[in-house]
Parts: structure tokens; sequence; C-alpha cells
């Protein structure tokens, strides 16, 4: 049995002990299961991932000991090992484990209705709200299930999200997974990073248009998190210079390859020195007058917001829209990505003539024009 072995079947061992004083006792297996990590070939961390996540299946252990285990996994995962066995367990377990904590935080904000009284400093976070400390422990006394659920959700999470980043598959069959994103988005918030992770588009189909050039570009979205990266990653397929001509794309000016390099996973998650600059405002379709052009002032709830999703984005006969303006105003934003190991893409399709794109135009501003 190797080092790796012998520590993944002492830190299980200890997870499954019912004399167990608690799951902070995990602590030092999982400390020499990483050390025996860093000398362990690629086939030996892959069966470590595997028989944790046996484990972590198990409904009988308490969640608190399997959210340990799940994280631990997730470690290895990040490092190299492979996302299938954890990613379906995970998977199969996160929609109960939410719900359990969803069901926990609305009974703590229920015990304690929202008042005049100033939160103390060590009052407890719930959602968007602060509770004393003593209301917290009051519900858990009656939700013991609920509170471990609330107490150890980013166990669950960051694994999951190492593994949703890390697996286009996985990410497929999670965002297919109504239940899943619902629940993440009742008990976590529209912020959540795993509601983030759970709605990311893969080989999706966007028209995109301009509407003053009256240019039309079919393209492909994957891997992208948030409207900063799709406006960085558009300017970057469809800006063109030089030789290339505006022709042949955009006129503007390209993002600087550094920023691209983040964008697209080519580089590192930010750049510090770097910032991306918007060459256009976003619109979604129905911005678009009855003859397929801007008003010179587009009501802000029809613009696509760089803080908001490419899920978000209205589509019009299964193509999700985007529709290309003048900056309202200059725009700069920190280059980043949300996920470190989740690749970006925006990938030209087509270049779509000038008619057919007039057409497109019109066709959109008619529907716009008509009453839903």
């Amino acid at each position: 049995m190797s080092e790796l072995a012998q520590a993944v079947a002492m830190l299980l061992s200890s997870a499954r002990d019912p004399d167990l004083s608690g799951p902070e006792a995990l602590h030092d297996h999982r400390v020499e299961l990483f050390e025996a990590a860093f000398a362990a070939s690629d086939d030996e961390r892959a069966a470590a991932v595997t028989s944790i996540a046996e484990a972590v299946a198990d409904p009988e252990l308490p969640v608190a000991r399997a959210g340990l285990l799940a994280i631990t996994a997730g470690a290895l995962v990040e490092n190299g090992a492979p996302t299938t066995a954890l990613g379906d367990v995970l998977l199969g377990r996160l929609p109960a484990i939410l719900g359990d904590s969803k069901r926990f935080q609305d009974a703590c904000l229920a015990a304690f209705p929202e008042g005049e009284r100033t939160p103390e400093a060590e009052w407890v976070a719930i959602g968007d709200r602060q509770i004393p400390p003593e209301t917290v422990a009051s519900v858990a006394e009656n939700d013991r299930v609920g509170a471990g659920a609330w107490r150890w959700t980013d166990e669950w999470c960051l694994p999951t999200i190492a593994c949703l980043t890390r697996d286009r598959e996985l990410r497929a069959r999670a965002h297919r997974d109504e239940a899943l994103r619902r629940a993440a988005r009742d008990a976590l918030g529209y912020g959540g990073f795993l509601c983030m992770a759970l709605e990311v588009l893969d080989d999706a189909r966007f028209l995109v248009l301009h509407a003053s050039e009256r240019r039309g570009f079919e393209v492909t979205v994957g891997g992208v998190a948030d409207n900063f990266q799709l406006h960085t990653l558009l300017a970057d397929a469809l800006v063109r210079e030089g030789d290339e001509g505006p022709e042949h794309g955009l006129p503007g000016e390209r993002p600087a390859p550094e920023v691209i390099a983040v964008a697209r996973g080519d580089g590192p998650q930010h750049d510090d020195g770097a910032s991306a600059r918007g060459t256009w405002n976003l619109y979604g379709w129905r911005a678009l007058d009855p003859d397929g052009r801007l008003p010179a002032d587009v009501p802000q709830e029809r613009w696509i917001w760089n803080e908001g999703r490419p899920l978000e984005i209205e589509t019009f006969e299964k193509r999700r829209v985007v529709i290309l303006g003048p900056p309202a105003y200059p725009r700069t934003w920190n280059v980043a990505r949300v996920f470190d190991a989740l690749r970006g893409e925006v990938r030209l399709d087509r270049i779509l003539g000038p008619a057919e794109s007039g057409d497109l135009l019109a066709e959109l501003g008619a529907a716009a024009a008509s009453p839903d």
C-alpha cells in the first residue's frame, strides 16, 4: 500500500469513528494526506479521490465530517486529480444539503424579525442580515441537521466548484439540474460562487450585431463566468486592425495581449498591472427601435451590464443576442477571471454580410416594438 493510500485509510477510519471528538480532529490526518500526495503518482491521487468520494457519498456520515472529506478530495482535484468520482457524488448530495441550510437560515431569520437594534460586532451573518448568536444557537438546538449544513456549506461548495470548473461534461449535467441550481440560489443568494459556476454556459450560440455599423457576427461562447469577461473576449474576437482591416470585423482597438491572456485562461487568474476598457455598451435586443437602430438614450433596464452573466442575456429564436453600441461613458475594470481553472472562449464562427445584418436588426426591432 502506498504512503498516500495509507494516509487515506487513516483519514477515512477516523472520519467513521463514532468516538471522534469533532470534525476538527481530522486535521492532522488531512495534513498527512496532503504531504503524501505531493510525492504520489497521478494514479495514486486518482485512487485517493475515488476512495474519499465513496465515503462522502455515505449518507450515514455526519455532514461536517463528509464535508471535510469532500474539501480534502477537492484539494487533490485542484492539483490535477480527476474530477469524475467526486463531482458525481457532490452533485447528488448538494441539493439536500443546500435545502437543509436554507431551512436553518429561514428559521433563524424568523426567530429574530428585522428591527431597529444595531447589530453587535459578534452577531452572526445569516443571508444579508445579522442575527444574535444566542438566537442562532437556539434554532440549532431544534435543527442540528440544518445547522450543520449551514455551518459546513463552504466545505461542500468549494470542492464542487473545483470539479465544475475543470470538467465540461459535469458542468453540462449540473447546468441541466434545475433543482440544484434553484437550491443554490435559495441557500447562497445570487452572488454565490457556486451559483456562478452552475450558470456558466458552454457551446452557447450568440448573435452579435453592431447597430450603427450594420454588421453582424455569429459566435460561440464557452467557459465565460461574467459579462466583464464576455465584453473583453468579444472585443478580441470582433475588433480588427491593421492589415486585417475593419471589413473583416469592427473598427477599434483590441484589448492588450496580457488582458486577453487573463480572460482566456492562457495567463494568470488576474493581472494587477493591466486593466480592461469598455469597447462598447452592450444591450439586449429589446433596446432597438422599430427600425432596428439604437435610440439616443436607451433605458438602463435594456443594458447588458458587465456585472451580469451571459446566461441572463435574452434569446431570440434560440440564440442569445448582444447589440453593440458606442460606450455610454469611459469604463475600465480590473483584469481577472472569476475562476482560476475555467478557460473562457468567444469563437467567431461567421461574419454576416451587411444585407443579412440589416435584415436581422430590422426583424429584432420589429419584434421589440411588438406587444409581448
